[in-house]
């Protein structure tokens, strides 16, 4: 067991995170699921059906590639968000220094601990709703009808 007196090896918990991060933890998987969705249907759908009749191929060769890459960045976004939102847990978790604390202490920590826990479970859903976008751009070509 380690006291205070210094020379001691007694860890030192990491600082909290500042609420702008926690905020890109908390909405950065819905955000980068909402543009994963929007922006690649925009692309391909604008270039399969450029007038009212449907065309066999994209009539732009990059439209499938840039709806690769937007889809792809949009996993990392995710994924950094999961990242964020579980440093903060773990951080969370090894902080016992809930006993003494303040009132407004104590709603800073219980606001700290839904964006860090809603985070997670956001980063996770999200992320995972990218990936299934991934995998349907990958197996469905684009302006093939289903």
């Amino acid at each position: 067991m380690t006291t205070g007196v210094q020379g001691s090896s007694a860890s030192v918990a990491p600082a909290p995170m500042g609420y702008a991060a926690m905020w890109f933890g908390f909405l950065g998987g819905p955000a980068a699921w909402s543009v994963s969705e929007m922006v690649p249907y925009m692309l391909i759908a604008h270039t399969c059906v450029p007038n009212i009749a449907p065309l066999t191929a994209p009539n732009s060769p990059a439209a499938w590639p840039a709806a690769l890459v937007v889809t792809v960045v949009m996993l990392v976004t995710a994924l950094l968000a999961l990242v964020v939102s579980g440093r903060e847990t773990a951080r969370l978790f090894a902080d016992e220094r809930g006993y003494g604390q303040t009132a407004a202490e104590s709603h800073h920590s219980t606001a700290r601990r839904y964006l860090a826990f809603g985070g997670v479970l956001f980063s996770i859903i999200f992320g995972s709703l990218v990936v299934y976008n991934l995998i349907a751009l990958l197996a469905q070509p684009a302006c093939q009808p289903l």
